[in-house]
């Protein structure tokens, strides 16, 4: 048994892939310690749901920043707890350390060259494949509506400033869900890989499931046998035809279930681009009154446990959490005739076995289906699309990393 510290990101999508290794690390008897240098992190994760259940429980939390403000003796209080981590680190040897692929503070720079130097240190990555592979982002990135609509700047703007060195953690090994897979995250490539295929799919993680259920964050989810799950993406996304916004498509979504399934609980699973959209989001909430229709925090890979399907609002990268489970997933969408210019497949949806629908009609089709048991999951399809193979871990397996 050993020493581990995890330094969750900010971003969700990077912390969703990496934690199920953190939590089977922890049930296997080794010391975690779960450090939040970062107040987003701290806010996903510190608060609720079962990531945050799972942490609370099995690791020792420790929240460095916990308000978006300081005063002064906020910052006095971080600086006395940061020295005392530094302290620690430096003192403690033989330890594993995981950070965020995303980019790099200050102060974890420090932590970073310390664990390098004590212990055996990994950045963790966000993708388990790139469904864009093969496509020619370069001359997507040449498009000035589409770098406006994306990231708020134009063309030449957007490629100056991938340009600038994203600054990384100092780290022993770049942690991959696949071989050949860094994502779009050019400035880990450098870095030797240590590869555990797409963790959630992995015995391991079903054992730690039995042993530690789920919580779903709702008493009617606790008890459900099944439900229908549907992921959100955000009001004003630029895929969405300018007539068939998240508003107009989730409405649909609701009426094409109650078609096929009156009585089933509809349970709604924001991404956090629609939480920030605070205002929006609850007028939105208050304009659903169908009361078997829930919001909730748990992950889509927990969600996916009991769905008798899911449904996405355009094509995301959720689909690779959701289909750990046997469930079909189904994307309802409408694509904007900008989209379907930049790119002209729409979505990679049904490239990794999912089904596409265009329109209430389609959906209440493929939802018949669903009801039938004629659309399912190939699931060994989908293993083989990702190289899968069984990857057993331990505080050994990751620390011999150090010196290959």
């Amino acid at each position: 048994m050993g020493t581990i510290y995890f330094f969750p990101s900010s971003a969700v999508i990077y912390n969703d892939k990496v934690i199920p290794i953190i939590l089977e690390l922890a049930r296997q008897g080794n010391r975690v310690h779960t450090i939040f240098l970062d107040f987003q992190a701290y806010h996903h994760l510190g608060k609720g749901g079962s990531y945050g259940h799972w942490l609370r429980e099995l690791t020792d939390c420790r929240a460095l920043i916990t308000k978006q403000r300081w005063n002064f003796f906020d910052k006095v209080w971080f600086v006395l707890r940061y020295a005392r981590l530094v302290l620690e680190m430096r003192w403690l040897k033989g330890y594993l350390a995981f950070f965020d692929g995303k980019g790099a503070s200050s102060f974890g720079k420090r932590l970073s060259r310390t664990a390098k130097q004590r212990g055996t240190s990994f950045i963790f990555s966000a993708w388990y494949m790139d469904p864009w592979q093969g496509y020619d982002w370069e001359k997507i990135l040449e498009n000035d509506a589409f770098c406006r609509k994306l990231k708020g700047k134009s063309s030449s703007e957007f490629q100056e400033n991938k340009k600038k060195v994203v600054e990384i953690y100092d780290c022993d090994r770049v942690f991959l869900y696949h071989q050949d897979v860094c994502g779009h995250e050019e400035h880990l490539k450098h870095i030797p890989s240590c590869v555990v295929p797409h963790p959630k799919l992995q015995p391991w993680w079903g054992a730690f499931l039995d042993e530690y259920p789920p919580v779903f964050g709702h008493p009617v989810l606790d008890r459900a046998k099944e439900y229908i799950a549907v992921f959100l993406t955000h009001q004003g996304n630029y895929l969405f035809r300018e007539d068939s916004d998240l508003d107009v498509l989730v409405h649909e979504i609701i009426s094409s279930v109650r078609q096929i399934f009156p009585d089933m609980p509809i349970v709604m699973k924001p991404k956090q681009t629609a939480l920030f959209q605070k205002k929006w989001f609850e007028e939105f909430r208050k304009s659903i009154d169908d009361l078997n229709v829930l919001f909730v925090d748990a992950p889509v890979s927990v969600l996916a446990q009991r769905a008798r399907a899911g449904i996405m609002t355009g094509h995301s990268t959720a689909q690779f959490e959701f289909m750990i489970g046997d469930a079909p997933w189904i994307e309802y969408c409408r694509y904007s005739d900008f989209w379907k210019e930049v790119y002209p497949q729409r979505t990679y949806t049904t490239a990794f076995g999912g089904s596409l629908a265009e329109t209430p009609e389609e959906l209440e089709c493929l939802l018949r289906k669903v009801e039938k048991g004629v659309l399912k999951t190939d699931q060994r399809a989908f293993r083989k699309q990702m190289d899968f193979y069984e990857q057993n871990i331990s505080f050994d397996f990751f620390a011999a990393k150090k010196n290959i």
